[in-house]
Order: C-alpha cells, then structure tokens, then sequence
C-alpha cells in the first residue's frame, strides 16, 4: 500500500492580502469617480492596477506561503503558482540557524515577516526538533 506523505502549509499573514483587497478596491472606487468626475474615461485603464491588488489579495487569503515535508519545500509565488522546489536527500543538507532555513550552506529566501509567526515556526521546529533532540542527549 502506498503510504502518502503528510504536507504542512505556512499561510500569510491575513493582514497582508487584507491590505490588498482594500487597497485594490479603494483604488478601484477612486479610479471610478475620477474617471466619471473628469469625464477623462481613459483613467478607467488604472483598474487594472486595482484589479491587480484584489487578485494579489484573493491569492494571498487562498493559498499558503509554502508547503513543506520532510524532503521538500514549496514557495508559491506572488500570483499563486510554485515559483520555487527545494529538495534534499538527507536531513543534514537541511540546518535551522537563528529562525534561518539552510540548504547546503545557502540561505533559504523566506520572509517570516510576511508569514504566519506560529506555522513559521512550527515549521521550523519540525526540521530542528530531532537534531536539537540529538544534540540535548549528547550533552
């Protein structure tokens, strides 16, 4: 039987795509009674700015950040699609450093500032806790 992989999600922070829809639809009302005001209807070409922070916004509250297992991270990208893979073979290759994922000595680019703190660091957790448990019982 095939045994499937469990998959743990780190979603933004909802005040982030929040801030999106609103501004996307503030701009979106601006641009409107601009256009009608100034009777200039060519300004209703900047909708497709606000347009842009709603779907920004509506990716940002519907899909995680990333995902991760225990070989594989995924970084979705600003409009929804996976924009990164990162994969290792042995859980050396992966080291947890002052809240900072590394692989192979690089560091990893996540913002955790952009995240949500708890699953970010329940992330983390789960890549340190068997060599922090290593290194406790060592001492």
């Amino acid at each position: 039987m095939h045994q499937k992989t469990r998959v743990n999600e780190v979603w933004y922070l909802r005040i982030w795509g929040t801030f999106h829809l609103v501004v996307g639809f503030v701009f979106s009302l601006v641009f409107i009674v601009g256009a009608l005001f100034l009777k200039d209807y060519s300004l209703f070409l900047y909708l497709l700015f606000s347009g842009l922070l709603i779907y920004m916004g509506l990716i940002r509250l519907r899909k995680p950040y990333l995902t991760y297992n225990t070989n594989k991270i995924l970084m979705y990208g600003m409009f929804g699609e996976i924009s990164k893979t990162y994969t290792w073979n042995t859980a050396n290759d992966l080291v947890v450093k002052d809240k900072r994922i590394f692989l192979t000595g690089k560091k990893l680019p996540f913002n955790a500032w952009f995240t949500n703190r708890h699953q970010y660091e329940r992330m983390l957790e789960f890549f340190s806790g068997e060599k922090a448990l290593e290194d406790e019982l060592q001492e």
